[in-house]
């Protein structure tokens, strides 16, 4: 029998949930602003493999996002994959829209951050700093969300990639400065010191 997934993104809490018939249904959650929480791709593929199944054992996607959040959750699915050119290519239905609200309590820029992990992905700097810039442009949408900063770190490492020393530079500076006082043993803070040491 195929499975049914079933993804909610309209409260503070995004959850995802596999089942179907006298299979038990399997859940996983996160908190919006859990600093652990680093995308919804990886609270599907977790939930997927906690349940002992692939994104092809799925017959049918339940889900609350608007228009454009379908082709986001597959390119999301599509990167824990490693497929980032699908990804992009998913991400085009959303280009006209990216800047909407799809629900109340939507993430804003979505699409946004995973084509520019895409993009870095493909090793193509230019293109991945252009999309986490957006972030910085827009940054009235994106409020307190952990996205915005991290956005800072992705465009660094786009920056980086792209060979422009200087604006990594900075790019990462600007990403600690915004966690100076966030614990020092999270992963994505050591890993952020330790790229930008290499760029002295």
């Amino acid at each position: 029998m195929r499975l049914v997934l079933a993804l909610e993104t309209s409260s503070m809490t995004y959850a995802v949930a596999v089942g179907a018939g006298d299979r038990p249904c399997v859940q996983r959650a996160s908190h919006r602003d859990d600093p652990a929480f680093t995308g919804f791709g990886e609270l599907v593929a977790e939930t997927l493999a906690a349940a002992e199944a692939t994104f092809g054992d799925v017959g049918t996607i339940a889900v609350d996002v608007g228009p454009g959040g379908l082709s986001t959750i597959r390119a999301a699915v599509a990167l824990e994959r490693k497929d980032p050119k699908r990804a992009v290519e998913l991400l085009q239905a959303t280009n006209s829209i990216e800047l909407s609200q799809p629900t109340p309590l939507a993430v804003f820029l979505c699409p946004v951050y995973l084509r520019g992990e895409a993009y870095l992905m493909l090793r193509d700097g230019k293109a991945a700093a252009a999309e986490f810039q957006k972030f910085i442009d827009y940054r009235g949408l994106v409020g307190n969300f952990q996205w915005g900063a991290l956005a800072r770190l992705e465009l660094g490492r786009a920056f980086a990639l792209s060979g422009d020393v200087n604006k990594a530079r900075v790019a990462y500076q600007d990403f600690l400065t915004i966690w100076k006082d966030a614990d020092p043993d999270v992963p994505v803070v050591k890993e952020a010191k330790a790229e930008y040491e290499k760029l002295q």
